[in-house]
């Protein structure tokens, strides 16, 4: 194995945790979330919905959010994971153990107390709900071995005002974040806005879900057939009180993400592009990639995938073209596909001696890209379909194609460090080289 496929790293897809890591404006917006939290004048239970699809920085900002309240000794921030549980009943206990521990090392000498009324409170939570759903009760001395058969007559609103009463005597304001909730299964996304709703009454208490809206809601409306997307809305409507959605990255700020790791991913290979070569992967980039490019995910798994590559397949493939196949790979796959099933119709370009078996191949090519990449703007499809000036076309679907056959001729002599196609060097129909057939950069 080559000493730099060792040595290779690769960029994490953990969230940060400081907002001194942050690149796109999320402290801002965690900022304002702990201060709302921290310094509301009413005291009413709130629910917030923090809602991104994946990969835009939810759990980071929910992290953030928990940073900037290092400053408010008020606030006792509990973070609950829904994924360490999995029925109604393991989530409803352990809610209540999490925030019973979490109050417990904020309140010292009320922990005792505190605890022993929350857990109480959640197990009367957990026998209603069982007998509102009609099911086999657990064992009351199971659920709350404390005070066994005397809950019979505990009243939730006696334990409930406790609970808030020491809070505010110690002048505690209690914020719960829940992530992950759109990774959980249907029932287990169904449960965990049930226990919001059921624990969401306490007064100085807020929560913040964070999840993709667009996912929950289609999961939540299934159970009600037709209704679909549209009742899962409304079930959403109940329990989020105030809906904020994450803004979208900065696409410049996002772009750079993405130029840096690839720097960083050519000087681990060694491998040193000519200043045209730059130019031209950051111009074929932009026209043929970016539009895909929506999330930070996407910009790491983009840079993983060229740091893995590059040094596997430089024998191969010309680096900048392997950049941009890369990209076809994981910003259209359908089309990476679509290249790879007809490799010899991209290769020709449509371009045939016979007229009419040139137009057929065209409207082929066509048809591959609406199929393949049907989400595409009229102006970059028919950027793909023009023949010798469109940069995608020629720079990532041809280049793919020639290489996707498999041609392991020798490549040229390094005459040029242009990113332009050489042609005549490739045994593949049509006049496009293949990606070894190129001037290579030079060995840094």
């Amino acid at each position: 194995m080559d000493d730099r496929t060792r040595q290779l790293t690769y960029s994490s897809d953990q969230p940060i945790h400081s907002k001194r890591k942050d690149r796109f404006s999320r402290a801002v917006f965690a900022q304002r979330i702990a201060d709302t939290a921290a310094s509301r004048s009413d005291p009413s239970s709130v629910v917030i919905g923090l809602y991104g699809p994946w990969g835009c920085g939810k759990t980071s900002t929910l992290n953030l959010v928990e940073e900037a309240l290092d400053d408010h000794s008020n606030v006792v921030v509990v973070r609950f994971n829904p994924w360490l549980y999995g029925s109604e009943e393991r989530q409803l206990r352990g809610f209540f153990d999490t925030l019973a521990a979490a109050l417990g090392r904020s309140l010292p000498t009320k922990a005792e107390e505190i605890g022993n009324l929350l857990r109480d409170y959640g197990g009367l939570l957990l026998l209603a709900s069982f007998s509102v759903a009609g099911v086999g009760l657990p064992n009351p001395r199971d659920v709350l071995p404390r005070i066994g058969d005397s809950l019979a007559s505990a009243k939730l609103g006696e334990l409930k005002q406790q609970i808030e009463e020491v809070l505010e005597l110690a002048g505690k304001r209690v914020l719960v974040l829940i992530d992950d909730i759109d990774r959980l299964e249907r029932a287990e996304i169904r449960a965990i806005f049930k226990l919001v709703k059921l624990s969401a009454s306490f007064t100085s208490t807020s929560y913040v879900l964070s999840f993709d809206d667009e996912m929950v809601a289609s999961s939540l409306g299934e159970r009600y057939a037709q209704a679909g997307h549209e009742a899962g809305r409304d079930y959403l409507a109940k329990i989020i009180q105030v809906p904020l959605h994450l803004p979208p990255f900065d696409a410049m700020e996002l772009r750079q993400v993405v130029f840096d790791g690839v720097a960083g991913a050519l000087r681990q290979s060694r491998i040193e592009l000519e200043e045209e070569e730059v130019n031209a992967f950051a111009r074929h980039f932009i026209e043929g990639l970016e539009p895909r490019l929506a999330t930070a995910r996407h910009a790491k798994l983009y840079i993983n995938s060229v740091t893995f590559a590059l040094p596997l397949l430089e024998e191969e493939a010309h680096p900048v073209d392997l950049l941009l196949m890369e990209g076809i790979r994981i910003f259209y796959r359908k089309l990476y596909l679509a290249i790879r099933e007809n490799a010899e119709l991209f290769l020709s370009g449509g371009r045939n001696s016979d007229q009419n078996t040139e137009s057929t191949q065209r409207r082929r090519i066509a048809d591959l890209l609406h199929e393949s990449a049907p989400d595409i703007t009229p102006e970059q499809r028919a950027s793909l379909r023009r023949d010798r000036s469109a940069a995608v076309a020629d720079s990532l679907m041809a280049v793919y194609a020639c290489h996707a056959v498999g041609c392991r001729f020798p490549p040229r002599p390094q005459e040029s460090s242009s990113f332009e196609i050489a042609r005549g060097y490739c045994n593949h129909p049509g006049p496009r080289a293949c990606v070894g057939h190129r001037a290579r950069p030079t060995r840094a």
